[in-house]
């Protein structure tokens, strides 16, 4: 207690400042009466001091519950509780009040994240839950009676941007249309007024040029039937040349057919095209021809693959295929070539795994063969328990999606860490990942694939062992907080990097605490509904637990944050 006289701290059972010897007293909560500090019953009233006090605290707390105060209403009943420690419906108020509050402050908090990002209907139903909680929070209150004209100058902003875009294509009615709408929504907008208002106008100019274009139509009638006779008149002629074209080419090509030029007989045969031929004769000519040509081809296809002129030897193979589209050489070629649509072969890596590249992301591609594997572990319980996954042979890239490859695909870069290019892309949603996949033809893997490919044959917590080594990933320990280079620590047994650390990963699947306990052995879809996204990996700021094979996430599809990425994968044909 602080003298008001001489401002010293005295203790809190002190009755008289130990330095000037002020007397304290305390008001009377019933009669206002002043009398001794630690006096029971007041001199002026006789009631009794502390259960006035009691009293008094409670039924303020009571008070600010009903109107809303809950902070004020805790301490209230804290004080209560000063006075009363031992009472247990004070403690048992107390506790579920503070429970209701945090819970309530926790929603807010929610609300108010959704209000920003401009998710309203989802502000709406959190400010609902609220209200369960503190019917009469007035701020809430204020908040949901806000979110309709929140919404109205939304829908007013888009449809004036929709507006402004259809008259900049020229297209009047449906701007027309749109600011009709915007009027229905906001009738005192000015700006839809106008738009009609010139609208109007402009239609009125167009009527006047269609009816000047019309008159010019009929002007141009004449000269357009002169000018289509003058077409068909060149049509026959360009028939007699064409004619006269393909017999010089198909005579030519039997020429040299005949002089075993096989290459130049294909050739001109293909430029004579079927106009004024006989097909049955030309038909039996190729048929002979592509005979001879077939060993050729398919000697100089297998020649190029074993001297690693793998476009080369996809040519050749291409070339079998127009022509023979069922061959079964040509096709077991260009499955070892690209098993997939839309890659090439590009090698071998150390590990002695088929790589590709995606023609037109050129992204890295892995061939991950198909097998048995464990999947999940005994330590926590969304992953386990351990059981077994056979999964069909899948491309995986070979590094996580890096944010030169983003912006090629995307045409922009959102990461919060830009580096350098060959950084990972992160601060990306799985809605965003959704939209490059859609893009490059590519997918995500499913959870089930990315513990396999991050194993790669090893049963034990890490790809590399039981212990974390700063040689294999990139985590809170080694990373200086920051996201590196792909590729920059050692790859597993597929010639994967960065499976574990740097970033961590959206995969495909729904998150589900308990799905391990129903999963199918084979190739594994996961939930087919959920709420969350599973992430795996690991990131440059988290401890080396996360980076364990079989550790899990979750997220919110629209979630994004600086740790975490994606890497795609593709099914094979």
């Amino acid at each position: 207690m602080i003298c008001s006289k001489c401002n010293t701290l005295n203790s809190g059972e002190a009755t008289s400042c130990q330095k000037c010897g002020m007397l304290f007293y305390e008001i009377c909560p019933s009669c206002s009466h002043k009398n001794m500090v630690s006096t029971t019953f007041c001199g002026g009233c006789g009631a009794n001091i502390p259960e006035a006090k009691l009293k008094g605290h409670i039924a303020r707390a009571e008070e600010h519950e009903k109107s809303g105060k809950t902070a004020y209403a805790l301490e209230e009943y804290r004080q209560a509780l000063k006075l009363d420690p031992d009472n247990p419906d004070l403690t048992a108020k107390l506790d579920s009040l503070s429970s209701n509050f945090r819970k309530v402050e926790q929603l807010r908090g929610d609300c108010e994240w959704a209000l920003e990002r401009g998710e309203y209907s989802e502000a709406m139903e959190i400010g609902a839950e609220i209200l369960k909680c503190a019917p009469d929070d007035k701020k809430t209150i204020n908040t949901l009676a806000e979110i309709p004209e929140l919404i109205k100058n939304r829908q007013v902003f888009q449809l004036t941007e929709t507006v402004n875009q259809d008259i900049a294509r020229g297209d009047y009615k449906k701007a027309f249309e749109h600011a009709n709408h915007l009027l229905q929504i906001d009738p005192n907008s000015l700006y839809g007024l106008e738009v009609i208002k010139q609208i109007n106008s402009q239609l009125d100019e167009l009527a006047k040029a269609e009816r000047v274009r019309f008159a010019h139509k009929k002007k141009m009638q004449f000269a357009g039937i002169a000018f289509l006779a003058i077409c068909l008149a060149a049509l026959g002629v360009f028939y007699l040349a064409t004619i006269y074209a393909n017999k010089k080419h198909y005579e030519m090509g039997k020429k040299l057919l005949a002089a075993q030029d096989i290459a130049g007989a294909l050739e001109e045969f293909e430029k004579s095209g079927s106009l004024g031929l006989d097909r049955a004769e030309k038909s039996a000519l190729m048929d002979t021809l592509l005979v001879q040509a077939y060993p050729t081809w398919l000697q100089e296809a297998r020649d190029k693959l074993n001297k690693k002129d793998y476009e080369g030897a996809m040519a050749d193979i291409q070339k079998i295929l127009k022509y023979r589209p069922n061959d079964p050489a040509g096709l077991e070629l260009r499955k070892k070539l690209a098993p997939a649509n839309g890659i090439i072969m590009t090698g071998f890596n150390e590990q002695g795994l088929a790589e590709y590249r995606h023609i037109q992301s050129n992204i890295t591609l892995v061939l991950v063969p198909g097998g048995v594997s464990k999947m999940g572990s005994d330590n926590s319980a969304d992953t386990s328990p351990v059981h077994e996954v056979a999964l069909s042979a899948f491309l995986v890239s070979k590094y996580e999606i890096t944010q030169g490859e983003w912006e090629k695909v995307m045409g922009y870069n959102n990461s919060k860490i830009q580096n350098s290019d060959s950084h990972p892309v992160e601060n990306v949603t799985w809605d965003d990942c959704q939209k490059f996949c859609q893009k490059t033809g590519l997918r995500l893997l499913t959870e089930a694939e990315w513990e396999y490919a991050c194993r790669a044959g090893t049963s034990t917590k890490y790809f590399w062992g039981n212990e974390p080594d700063e040689s294999c990933f990139w985590f809170d320990v080694n990373s200086s907080v920051t996201t590196h280079s792909a590729g920059g620590r050692k790859s597993n047994k597929y010639g994967l990097f960065d499976l574990s650390g740097n970033v961590c990963e959206w995969v495909n699947d729904w998150y589900e605490e308990n799905y391990y306990q129903r999963s199918p052995k084979e190739n594994p879809p996961g939930p087919a509904m959920g709420k969350y996204k599973v992430v795996r990996g690991g990131a440059f700021n988290d401890k080396a637990i996360a980076a364990a094979c079989s550790y899990r996430y979750w997220f919110k599809p629209r979630e994004a944050s600086n740790f975490i990425g994606f890497r795609c994968a593709l099914d094979l044909r």
